[in-house]
């Protein structure tokens, strides 16, 4: 059962006192949506609501909420009408630190019944289908101007007290340059992305350091990075540097290069880095190159900089996949940290590496995989700052993950 915030009630009499929905429905487009209430000083409550359209079949809307909302559940979120009107809403009480992307799902009865039938959260694989069916039909918050990103049909949802994200409001008025990297090693053929910041005025081009992002089609094209870390360099915070995005291909190969491969990161090193430098300079300087990604990606970085420390000192990490490998199969349970915090206890690290980790409040047992790596750093003698944000596994809180990450290595000019 969903609580009825004060919002909500207020708007149910609204409507119950005139039924003119239009002039009802002007009051929520003025203030926006979601309509946030305060609790208390450290909580608010947060409404959702959508208006289904005139003559338009709608048997179930769904919100797809990270780190509120569960699409493994075995029932899934929804939202509830306001009395007969065609407003729908959905509401909680969250931190009012909370960020979050979010998505608005209206279903017809026929996309109802073929997807979400009695019995299909019941099994992982009909999850699964069930899931992936219903998002074709997602579409952003048509009253929230702030967007998750490049055509994404995600909002973003944040509380009043949520951390700035600095610069990721910044235009985009510059490209990356795009190649193609044909990698002998690894028999595939991907595009990469160069994106040169803004000159600081001080920061010689053969010494400014790199930036590799994983996962780099997200970052180049998804939320391009490029205009936030120039805003970064022009209000003195970074120096220039380059950023390198990297693309993953799709998800059969992420899974199998990001995770602690060797021959991945050898082709990094062997082939693609001199093939980018022949495009622009940058710092050969271990401790001026950054390994960055989020997922899979920050477990990447944490091994590329513990297998190659000649190359790689600095690493960005956000919610890193440190259960990996254990946790492969669904109930599966390892140690704490997996292998990589392992291999730290068991060898120790490259002198000079410097690593920033941040992980969701909200992403269930991964905040204890990443506090035994930090722990197992802290004890070998790294540098490291481990954080914890208010958020779940969320592309919209990796952006101000990764900027921030990336400006305590690097520094300023």
């Amino acid at each position: 059962m969903l609580m009825l915030t004060q919002a909500v009630t207020e708007l149910s009499a609204s409507l119950a006192a005139s039924p003119d929905i239009d002039t009802f429905w002007n009051r929520i487009v003025q203030q926006g949506t979601p309509i946030i209430e305060s609790v208390d000083t450290h909580t608010v409550r947060v409404t959702f609501l959508w208006r289904q359209p005139e003559e338009t079949e709608v048997e179930r809307v769904y919100l797809d909420a990270n780190s509120l909302t569960d699409h493994h559940a075995e029932q899934l979120s929804v939202m509830q009408r306001i009395g007969e009107s065609p407003v729908w809403f959905y509401a909680a009480e969250v931190s009012n630190t909370w960020r979050s992307s979010y998505s608005i799902i209206p279903a017809p009865k026929s996309v109802v019944d073929e997807f979400d039938y009695p019995g299909a959260g019941k099994e992982d694989t009909t999850r699964r289908t069930r899931w992936l069916g219903l998002l074709e039909h997602r579409i952003a918050d048509p009253l929230n101007p702030l967007s998750a990103g490049v055509d994404t049909r995600r909002s973003v949802a944040e509380m009043p007290s949520a951390p700035v994200q600095f610069g990721w409001d910044a235009p985009v008025f510059r490209k990356s340059i795009q190649l193609t990297w044909a990698s002998s090693t690894l028999d595939v053929e991907r595009p990469v992305w160069i994106y040169e910041t803004v000159d600081d005025g001080l920061t010689p081009l053969e010494e400014r350091p790199l930036v590799i992002l994983l996962d780099g089609r997200h970052w180049a094209e998804v939320m391009p990075a490029g205009a936030a870390f120039d805003r970064a360099v022009q209000t003195g915070k970074l120096k220039s540097c380059v950023l390198l995005a990297i693309d993953s291909v799709d998800n059969q190969r992420r899974s199998k290069e990001l995770p602690c491969n060797r021959d991945y990161w050898s082709a990094v090193v062997d082939e693609l880095l001199p093939q980018v430098r022949a495009v622009t300079p940058f710092s050969s300087d271990r401790t001026r190159t950054v390994v960055s990604g989020q997922s899979f990606g920050g477990l990447a970085s944490m091994f590329a900089a513990l297998e190659f420390p000649e190359h790689f000192a600095l690493v960005a990490s956000g919610s890193g996949s440190f259960w990996w490998p254990t946790g492969l199969k669904r109930g599966e349970d390892g140690p704490a940290g997996g292998d990589i915090a392992a291999r730290i206890e068991r060898d120790g690290v490259p002198d000079g590496l410097r690593v920033v980790l941040e992980v969701g409040r909200h992403e269930s047992d991964m905040v204890g995989h990443s506090a035994a790596v930090a722990q197992a750093l802290k004890a070998a003698g790294a540098h490291v700052s481990y954080r914890i944000f208010d958020g779940g596994h969320d592309w919209l809180c990796w952006r101000s993950v990764l900027l921030d990450s990336v400006v305590e290595l690097i520094g300023s000019p």
